[in-house]
């Protein structure tokens, strides 16, 4: 059973043109994969169980964070461009989450050290990110089940959900090892 769970905050973007890993695109393909193959996808927090308010007032239960019960971990964006409310800051300020959407983020995550890349969805082997348009959240969700499942879950939540992946996923040299 692939175990997915979506980290999710006060703030975070439903659907954006601006944020990356959003959480219903993604959460639509793994949903979507699940009919036919063995996954679970469920919203958790950063701590104890919650219900959170996303950027534009969805109300979603959230369960309480459990790195165990977890075989991938999605992070979606939100908020980065709003410091002065929940989002992306709020929970950086918190120290709850490992990186930004990387549009608004790019100079803040280059000064903290990171290699910032235009590419749409990066593969390094352990971690995939996806940056762009909504899609890209898309595109990063299918390329998680590609590399967790068999190539056939991906294609057929690519056909349900109805888009076409855009442009090809850089693989680092650690990809694969």
């Amino acid at each position: 059973m692939l175990r997915i769970r979506t980290v999710t905050f006060d703030g975070v973007e439903e659907l954006d043109g601006v944020e990356k890993l959003q959480v219903f695109g993604p959460f639509e393909v793994f949903s979507v994969a699940a009919r036919a193959h063995p996954v679970t996808v469920k919203p958790v927090t950063g701590g104890e169980a919650a219900e959170m308010t996303y950027s534009f007032g969805t109300r979603v239960a959230a369960a309480a964070w459990s790195p165990r019960d977890a075989a991938l971990i999605v992070v979606p964006g939100g908020g980065f461009g709003r410091r002065d409310s929940p989002g992306v800051w709020a929970e950086f300020d918190k120290e709850r989450l490992p990186s930004a959407p990387r549009h608004l983020a790019r100079s803040h995550l280059a000064e903290r050290g990171a290699r910032v890349v235009d590419q749409r969805v990066v593969d390094d082997g352990d971690l995939v990110t996806a940056g762009g348009v909504v899609s890209s959240g898309i595109d990063g969700a299918l390329r998680l089940l590609e590399g967790e499942l068999e190539g056939a879950a991906a294609a057929h939540a690519e056909a349900i959900v109805e888009v076409e992946r855009r442009g090809t996923v850089l693989r680092t040299s650690t990809a694969g090892q």
